[in-house]
């Protein structure tokens, strides 16, 4: 009972260690990308564009060019209009700057004022009256309140004048940013160009090289033909041969026949094959069809010693 149980668990280690094996030869198959797959993606990024890209490229430059040409002059024509001699924009630039100096002017004239009153006030004697007491203080009052209104007056026509400025600077404003976006797409322009000239010469240079290559290989042609030409007459030499090869190749086999319907040729028929076994290549699961096979062959071979053992000393 023993010994079928012994038999019977080394049959099976036998039988499911090769499949053990082999399912666990998937874990070890490497999950990098192929070498042709890097090198596809590679060739994608550096993939030059076509002539017919740059020359879309460069007329769209051209065209981009030619809109902020456009708009540049556009925006030199709206300055001209604006700021080009007594327009309403310069007219009314020069009305608030002129109001605002008028009310510099007054209020200057108010904080002198008010400095006069201020000064008169303190200058009274200990033996001034009352009534000069008070208007010198009225005075002083007046003043303050002409220097208010003056200051109030100045940052109004200040604010008119400021927002003047605004809005000549504002023209110019514009028309700034309307250079620069022609700044940018000339140069945008000019590199398109250069991309497409670069790329033109690039082509002409290699269907330069293409041409001098067909041009060697046809010289290499014609000496070719030269010596194919002068080997003619050896060539027919050779035809003759082969033909006198073939007539005696004829005969032999005729001879041949006659011998079999004769009797049976003392010569033995030569039954060796000729030609060369094909070369196949192994899978990738051959080494770990071979490991599960050596495996299996060693398992079964230590059941096998182990069970006799088990029996001789049985029967010991």
């Amino acid at each position: 009972m023993n010994l079928r149980r012994t038999v019977s668990t080394a049959v099976a280690v036998a039988v499911t260690a090769p499949f053990a094996l082999l399912s666990a030869a998937p874990a070890l198959a490497d999950d990098k990308p192929s070498a042709s797959a890097v090198q596809s993606e590679t060739g994608e990024k550096k993939a030059k564009p076509s002539i017919a890209e740059l020359e879309k490229a460069a007329k769209e430059a051209q065209e981009a060019y030619d809109k902020a040409v456009a708009a540049e002059e556009a925006a030199q024509k709206v300055v001209k209009e604006k700021l080009d001699g007594d327009t309403p924009l310069t007219q009314a630039r020069k009305a608030a700057m002129k109001e605002a100096k008028a009310a510099k002017a007054a209020k200057d004239a108010a904080d002198q004022q008010l400095a006069d009153a201020q000064a008169a006030l303190a200058a009274l004697p200990e033996s001034a009256t009352a009534e000069e007491k008070t208007a010198a203080e009225q005075a002083v009052a007046e003043a303050e309140a002409a220097v208010a209104a003056a200051a109030e007056k100045k940052a109004a026509a200040d604010a008119k004048s400021k927002a003047a400025d605004d809005a000549v600077f504002d023209v110019f404003k514009e028309l700034g940013k309307v250079q620069g976006a022609l700044k940018q797409a000339l140069a945008d322009k000019q590199a398109a160009d250069k991309a497409l000239a670069d790329a033109k010469k690039a082509l002409e240079e290699e269907e330069k090289g293409q041409n001098k290559g067909d041009d060697a290989t046809a010289e290499d042609g014609k000496g070719e033909n030269k010596a194919e030409d002068g080997d003619g007459g050896h060539g027919k030499g050779e035809d003759a041969k082969a033909d006198e090869a073939d007539e005696a190749d004829k005969a032999d086999k005729s001879d041949a026949a006659v011998k079999e319907q004769g009797g049976t040729s003392g010569t033995p028929a030569d039954t060796t094959a000729s030609g060369s076994m094909a070369k196949t290549g192994s899978s990738s699961a051959l080494p770990q069809i071979a490991l599960a096979g050596g495996a299996a062959v060693a398992l079964g071979a230590g059941a096998v010693f182990v069970v006799r053992r088990r029996k001789a000393g049985a029967d010991a």
